[in-house]
Parts: C-alpha cells; sequence; structure tokens
C-alpha cells in the first residue's frame, strides 16, 4: 500500500512539473532569437536592469550605456520653497523616481529628520500626487503616502487623462506642480514639453509649472566612445532609447552610419513616437526606426521589457528557427 502510494505521488509529481514545462528539453542557444546580437540600450537604471535581463534570457547582448546620470541640483531653494506652499497647488507630478527621490529628501530635511512629521506634512497638504508605473510603489516607500493618480495606462498622456478624469482640472487658474530634470546647457525639457501638451490634448487650460528636482549631467564622451565605435561600425545590431534627450546624445552627429559600415545601419528601438521623431531627426534612416512602446515607464518591469524584448526579436531574428 505505501509503495502503491510512494508511486502516485511520484506519477502526481512529475504530471505538475511536466505541465510547468520543467521535464522540456532545453532550447538550444544558437535557437534563440537574439543570439550573437549585440543591443545598446540607454535608459537609467531602473528601466536597464530589467532590459539587460529580458534581452539575456532570448540570447541577445545587452551593453548597457546611458549618457545621462542624476546629481544633486547647486541649490535645492526653489525645491524647499514649493513643498512649503503645496496647498497653492491642486496637483504634483513625479515624472521619475529620481523626482520622488528628491522631494521625499527633501521634505525629511523641512522636517527636521522626522519621517513621520514629513509623511504627515504632505498628506496635510491635500494635494493629488501623480505618478506613472513603478515610480508609484517607489513613491509610497519613499514619502510613506501613496500616489492618489496613477494612470492605468503608463504613459504621460495616460497620466494626463485621468488627472484630467479625476479631477477637472481645466481651467487656467488650476495649478499643477510639475517635477523634473534640470537639463544639461542647451538641451531642452522633452518631459515637461510633453506632459503640457497631453494636458492641452486632455481638454486642460490648467497652469502647470516647472519644479527642478535633480540635475540630468551628460556623461562624459570619452565614456561613451566605443558604444559609439560599436554603433557606428556595425558591430552593434540595434539600440534602445528611451527619450528624446537620448535620442539626440546617441543618434546626433553626421556620423550616424546609413549601411552600418560593412553592412546595414543598425535598428532604432524607440520608446514612444517623440523619441522616434528625433532618431530620426539626428540621422538615423526612417526604415531602421521603431516604436515599441509608449512611455519608458512601459520597460521598467520585467513584464514590460520581454514585451519590448518581444518586438525586437521579430526584427533581428530574420526567421531564426526555434527548436
Amino acid at each position: 500500500m505505501l509503495r502503491l502510494q510512494a508511486r502516485r505521488a511520484l506519477l502526481l509529481t512529475l504530471v505538475a512539473r511536466l505541465a510547468a514545462g520543467a521535464l522540456l528539453p532545453p532550447v538550444r542557444s544558437s535557437a534563440l532569437p537574439l543570439t550573437g546580437k549585440r543591443v545598446v540600450h540607454c535608459g537609467v537604471r531602473r528601466v536597464g536592469w530589467a532590459l539587460s535581463g529580458a534581452l539575456i534570457e532570448q540570447g541577445g547582448q545587452p551593453i548597457w550605456c546611458p549618457p545621462f546620470s542624476s546629481e544633486p541640483l547647486a541649490s535645492y531653494a526653489a525645491l524647499d520653497d514649493a513643498l512649503m506652499r503645496l496647498t497653492e497647488y491642486d496637483a504634483i507630478v513625479l515624472s521619475s523616481s529620481a523626482c520622488t527621490d528628491a522631494v521625499a529628501s527633501r521634505a525629511l530635511h523641512l522636517a527636521d529628520g522626522d519621517k513621520e512629521a514629513a509623511s504627515r506634512m504632505l498628506a496635510a497638504s491635500d494635494v493629488e500626487i501623480c505618478a506613472v508605473g513603478s515610480d508609484a510603489l517607489h513613491c509610497t516607500e519613499r514619502l510613506g503616502v501613496p500616489a492618489s493618480i496613477v494612470p492605468l495606462e503608463p504613459t504621460v498622456d495616460g497620466l494626463a487623462l485621468q488627472l484630467v478624469g479625476l479631477t477637472q482640472l481645466a481651467a487656467p487658474t488650476d495649478r499643477v506642480l510639475f517635477c523634473t530634470a534640470e537639463p544639461p546647457p542647451g538641451v531642452p525639457d522633452d518631459a515637461y514639453a510633453e506632459f503640457c501638451a497631453a494636458m492641452k490634448a486632455a481638454g486642460s487650460a490648467a497652469a502647470v509649472e516647472r519644479l527642478e528636482t535633480h540635475a540630468l549631467v551628460a556623461a562624459p564622451a570619452a565614456h561613451f566612445a566605443a558604444e559609439r565605435a560599436l554603433l557606428r561600425g556595425g558591430e552593434a545590431h540595434a539600440v534602445v532609447l528611451t527619450s528624446p534627450q537620448e535620442a539626440r546624445a546617441v543618434v546626433g552627429g553626421d556620423d550616424w552610419p546609413e549601411d552600418g559600415g560593412a553592412g546595414r545601419a543598425p535598428l532604432v528601438f524607440a520608446v514612444g513616437a517623440a523619441t522616434a521623431d528625433a532618431a530620426r531627426a539626428g540621422g538615423a534612416p526612417a526604415d531602421r526606426v521603431f516604436v515599441v512602446a509608449g512611455g519608458a515607464h512601459a520597460l521598467d518591469t520585467a513584464t514590460g521589457a520581454r514585451a519590448a524584448v518581444a518586438a525586437l526579436g521579430e526584427r533581428l531574428s530574420e526567421g531564426k528557427l526555434l527548436f
């Protein structure tokens, strides 16, 4: 009887493992859709880890090289002043995890290091806190208060639609505080411009005020030299760009290849239409530029990154058999 029960238990275990795919033969590395493909990606660390993992799963060789880094501001006077006057605003938009970190740090400073007091200060302001994608969870962790407006569609357009729909912020007297980065000299703030356009498209005439929470600093040219050489020499097969600023920094210049040197020009996978437009304006051939996601926040989870890599695989695998 005991033997029969043991056999049944073993059989059930084998069936369960078979159903889960545990006993299926491994896929040959050479059959993975991105085997041998070098993919340069330039997003922030939050995007970088997820995208690198998804690329490796499909056989790709990720090369992470962000052209910008987030650094502290020279002065926090404007940010501190805005936090002290939050009651004057209807909503505050935390456009990135770096913005959230800076706001949390300064709120803690103003509360003399008392985290509970800082959280109560933010909650008492009664301002709508807006965040997108995983930044909403980051907001709760760092600020101690949850984001009150989190769009189901993790894009700027989705945020604007939900903000206007839930709060009816449409009049010119309504005020929205948009937290963003201080851009490098000569670099436009695409995030702020995109949000203002999205609010207008959503039917709102609310005043959107820009507030710098951290500095965006361009990486030294030497730090990106090897990656630029790979892209311009045809040795990197594709590049993933998550913002128009990245597109201008990576693609811009007269030396972007028309045919990739010995081969064709590298494919450009752009997050959002604005990023794709900036890549084309920088010299990337129009037929080599593809939009893979609606917004950068679509890539900051493993699921979103896998979906983007699947789109890359369709373009780069060129009919590779999977067996």
